[in-house]
Parts: structure tokens; C-alpha cells; sequence
């Protein structure tokens, strides 16, 4: 088929579908100056081979004839006149696209943040909390009055219990008052993480009330007065 023969044909096929070349041009999406020339075989004012290579295909699919099929004989007819976009005759790159390769780099660079973040906080996310109790430092102590003051500190810990009370964690330090029963007393600290991991320190107290000296001089003198 020549190239002539091509636009006499085109011309045939606008007549049998009763098309004009404007209603063709919104159906194909091929502008209609570009259908113009096509149909007066001005094919040097058409864009490239791979372009115009499409523009038969669309064409074969709304005019029902083998698109592909004209063009590989149109294209035998007319390469002198088809401009061409290289050896590989492929689709031009697109200059204006957007690059990618900055978004990605951030979403990579984001990406090792985190996972450097996560490696960083595993020790404190999986190792248990470390209690150090300063006061009293001694495991099981004597002690004469009836409150106590409870104190030390803890490390990799989101929360503490002194006897089942909640405990301000401030700096790493913590403390509380703890009143005391006569006789033995125990005084239990748990230090607990988020994710459920805790450690537990106790200590015995054993309290004995101090003898009131106002009693025991009054005691005394009545006894030596009898």
C-alpha cells in the first residue's frame, strides 16, 4: 500500500463510518491537524515513525482494518519522507517527567532512620529493669519508728510499686514512705517496663516501737516511792 493509496483509503473509511475528521479526532485522541495531514499524505509534518506507528493502530481499531499491517507497508513506501527517532525507532523519553530518584532516596534514608532507631532500642525494649534499693541498703534491718522512707534507683523501667502504690520515677530516682507494723515487715519493689518485662527487690523490716523514756521515768519514780 503507498502512501497515497493509504490517505485514499483512510479518505474511504471516514465516508463508510459516516465520520468527520473532527468526531474522529475526539474518539481516537489524535488531534485533527495530524488526521488532516494524513488524509492529504503530508506525512513530513506528522510526528515520528513510533507516533505515527500508533496513530494506524487506533485508526485500525475505529475504521476496522489491520492497522499494523498498513503501517508495515505504508512504512516501506515512505521512509524518506517518516521521520525517525532513532536506530530502535522507540517512543521519545519524556523530558518533563518527574524523577523519582530524590523521593526515593528520602524514603530510603527515613526507612534506615528507623530501622537504626529500633536497633538502638532494643537493649531497653527486651532487657529487664535494674533496681538498686539505697535505702536500706541492708536486706533485712531493725528499725524502731513507724514509718520508712523507701528509696533508690532504676534503670530500663516505666513504672515502680513499693507494696502495690505507684512510686514517681523522676531522673532515674524514686522513693516513698512506708508505714510500718510491729514486728517483720516486708517491703516489696517491682519496676515494670511496657511490654511487660519487670524485676523485683525486697527488703525485711522488722520494727519494734522504742520505749517512751516520759513513761519510763514516771514508772521508775513510783516505784521508788512505794
Amino acid at each position: 500500500m503507498e502512501k497515497d493509496g493509504f490517505s485514499v483509503f483512510f479518505a474511504e473509511k471516514l465516508r463508510d463510518k459516516n465520520f468527520t475528521l473532527e468526531k474522529l479526532a475526539e474518539i481516537s485522541g489524535i488531534s485533527a491537524r495530524n488526521l488532516e495531514s494524513i488524509l492529504k499524505g503530508d506525512y513530513k509534518s506528522l510526528p515520528a515513525a513510533p507516533y505515527l506507528h500508533g496513530y494506524f493502530i487506533k485508526l485500525g481499531e475505529i475504521l476496522d482494518f489491520d492497522g499494523e499491517e498498513a503501517f508495515k507497508k505504508w512504512k516501506g513506501e515512505a521512509q524518506e519522507e517518516m521521520k525517525s527517532s532513532g536506530p530502535l525507532d522507540k517512543l521519545p523519553h519524556n523530558r518533563f517527567s518527574r524523577k523519582p530518584i530524590a523521593k526515593y532516596f528520602w524514603l530510603g534514608l527515613f526507612g534506615v532512620l528507623i530501622l537504626i532507631y529500633l536497633i538502638l532500642q532494643i537493649p531497653r525494649l527486651s532487657g529487664l529493669p535494674e533496681i538498686a534499693i539505697g535505702n536500706p541498703r541492708e536486706q533485712r534491718i531493725m528499725y524502731g519508728e513507724e514509718k520508712i522512707l523507701i528509696s533508690g534507683t532504676v534503670v530500663n523501667a516505666d513504672e515502680i510499686y513499693i507494696n502495690g502504690e505507684r512510686a514517681e520515677i523522676k531522673d532515674g530516682l524514686w522513693q516513698k514512705d512506708v508505714a510500718l507494723f510491729p514486728g517483720m515487715n516486708v517491703v516489696e519493689v517491682i519496676a515494670k517496663k511496657f511490654l511487660g518485662g519487670e524485676t523485683k527487690a525486697v527488703r525485711e523490716i522488722i520494727y519494734e516501737k522504742l520505749p517512751d523514756e516520759r513513761a519510763t521515768s514516771t514508772s521508775a519514780t513510783s516505784t521508788e516511792e512505794q
